[in-house]
Parts: C-alpha cells; structure tokens; sequence
C-alpha cells in the first residue's frame, strides 16, 4: 500500500491510513469483482445482441429464440444484482453463442467448398487450338 504526500502528513495519520487500508482490502476486492463481473455481462449482452442481428438470417428461429431467452436471463440477473446467477447466466449464453457459431461456420464452409466439375486445362485457353469452321467470302 501506497500513501502519496505521507511527507506532509503526521506519521499517526500514515498508519491508520495503512491499517484501515489494510482491514478494507478483502471488501474493496470483493467490490471489484462484483462490478467486473456486472461489466462483463453487460458487455456480452450487447455483443450477443448485435451478433444475433448480423447472423438473424443463418440460424434456426428456435437458436435464436434460446439465445434471447438467455439474454433477458442475464439481463434480470444484472438489473437484480444476482452476482451468482450473472455468472452462471454468462456462462450459458456464451455456450450457446458458441454453438451457434459454429453451426453457422459449418454451414458457410460446407456451401462454399462445393465441388467443380470443370478441371483446370478446360479453363486454360491454348493458342494452339485448331477451329473448324466454314468461311464464305462475299
């Protein structure tokens, strides 16, 4: 612990800034994760929220409707300060958005990994390639 401007104050006065310091530790810690646990769910709410908006069209209406659900879960869970219930409601969403995820990835390669029936040579255009044609002059 750290006491800045010690120099102007009384050593008396030093101390018990120390001691109290000390004693407040283990609650200022508890403070701490308590809000950090309260940004982070605000935090994935909004990121679930706008993941949900770009990726409406590619998942199924009842992934969609789950994730929501959990959204509002979690969203009940901050506006109660059911530090718990964020924690276990973070858990879930960030599980389902991960699920989701990865059916849309799955989805996106296997549509854009479709096989070609077109070998290569056929593409390449060869100088040498002789035409038959019938020419007229007029």
């Amino acid at each position: 612990i750290v006491i800045t401007g010690a120099s102007t104050l009384p050593k008396d006065e030093v101390d018990q800034m120390v001691q109290e310091a000390e004693a407040n530790a283990t609650s200022d810690k508890d403070k701490r994760e308590k809000v950090d646990i309260k940004n982070q769910s605000e935090s994935l709410c909004y990121q679930a929220e706008k993941q949900l908006q770009e990726i409406a069209d590619k998942i199924e209406a009842n992934d969609k409707e789950k994730c929501e659900k959990l959204i509002q879960k979690l969203k009940s869970d901050i506006s109660s300060d059911n530090f718990d219930g964020m924690k276990n409601s973070s858990k879930e969403l960030q599980d389902t958005l991960m699920q989701i995820g990865q059916k849309v990835y799955s989805n996106q390669t296997t549509a854009s990994t479709s096989p070609t029936t077109e070998t290569p040579e056929k593409n390449k255009k060869d100088d040498d390639t002789i035409i038959d044609a019938d020419f007229s002059e007029k």
